[in-house]
């Protein structure tokens, strides 16, 4: 083996090894946009993703019932001085 095939299958290594680690990075953060992050809207406008525009919840009035007496405030009373 001569000085340049050792040169060269080095450097096979050393991309090819890169390549995997760059493509098990790419697939192991769109499995978790897939999965978690992009349910937050925050992260989905910051990325810029319209395609995938999940709905949203409709918001519903909180409705306090009417049949119950209204909260009486705590007022602060002096105290009592007995003579």
């Amino acid at each position: 083996m001569s000085m340049w095939e050792g040169a060269l299958l080095t450097l096979f290594v050393l991309v090819s090894t890169s390549a995997c680690v760059l493509v098990f990075m790419v697939f192991g953060w769109y499995v978790v946009w897939r999965c978690f992050l992009s349910k937050f809207r925050f992260l989905r406008e910051l990325v810029g993703d319209r395609g995938a525009q999940m709905p949203e919840e409709p918001v519903q009035p909180i409705v306090e019932p009417s049949s119950e007496r209204p909260a009486r405030r705590r007022t602060r009373q002096s105290p009592r001085v007995s003579t």
